[in-house]
């Protein structure tokens, strides 16, 4: 692990790591994601914080000792979203033309059905 990496982790990634190492099992984890913290090497966004907060639990009593991590997302980083999510949608709509003009075969070959030709 390289000293300068920083991670970025989501809501469903903190819930499987509660659901599969759990604090009380393996305490030196969770220990050691909070020294990522610390060193601001582990962060997520602020939303992430409100989700977590639909169930009070262990997760959520190790997510507000370590709310440091969450950050709020600035204009830049919206605007650079809302532009993927326009790539996303133009991409979809070209894939979708493109797929009008395939056979049934080819079409369901490219959705990884090769088994069933019939």
């Amino acid at each position: 692990m390289h000293e300068s990496t920083i991670y970025c982790i989501d809501t469903s990634a903190l819930v499987d790591l509660k659901l599969w190492y759990r604090m009380s099992t393996f305490p030196s984890l969770w220990h050691n994601l909070g020294e990522l913290v610390k060193d601001e090497r582990l962060i997520s966004a602020y939303q992430v914080l409100e989700e977590l907060k639909e169930k009070d639990d262990e997760l959520l009593r190790w997510a507000r000792k370590n709310k440091r991590m969450f950050k709020a997302e600035d204009e830049n980083q919206i605007q650079v979203v809302q532009e993927i999510v326009i790539l996303i949608l133009l991409l979809h709509r070209v894939i979708l033309s493109a797929a009008k003009n395939l056979s049934r075969e080819t079409f369901r070959f490219a959705q990884g059905d090769t088994m069933n030709w019939n």
